[in-house]
């Protein structure tokens, strides 16, 4: 199914948290151009790809909005109460929020892996609207 790339990624992650802490330290060079470069580029392109025309009626793109905020919102409002009950302060709850919101990260890299596999579809997958010509 052409996976191989995601499947090598999460064997390669498995292997990286599972070596010594010698080893993680001779990685941190890596860490340091993927943390810098390679990823700000791949979220670059998976923004450029992105097509915005699905949001072509005030009605969509208020509602798109409104759900990012939203959620943006619920995600920050659960890390503060969070923290807050574990005896942390505002700033660690919002550094918690901050993280938590940083969760989607992964879904972006899943739905546009399985967009350019035609596992997924625009129609199927409306919230991610990643296609090169816009939906029909």
């Amino acid at each position: 199914m052409s996976m191989e790339a995601s499947f090598g990624a999460l064997v390669g992650g498995l292997l990286a948290g599972a070596a010594g802490a010698q080893t993680n330290k001779g990685l941190a060079p890596l860490r340091s151009v993927t943390l810098s470069v390679l990823a700000p580029l791949y979220f670059a392109e998976a923004g450029l790809r992105m097509n915005l025309l699905a949001l072509d009626t005030a009605v969509i793109g208020l509602a798109a909005l409104g759900a990012l905020v939203v959620a943006t919102a619920g995600k920050f409002a659960g890390a503060m109460l969070g923290a807050r009950v574990a005896g942390l302060d505002r700033h660690r709850g919002l550094v918690l929020g901050a993280g938590t919101n940083a969760r989607a990260v992964i879904q972006i890299i899943v739905v546009g892996i399985g967009l350019r596999l035609g596992v997924l579809n625009t129609r199927r997958t409306p919230s991610w609207c990643w296609s090169r010509s816009p939906p029909r």
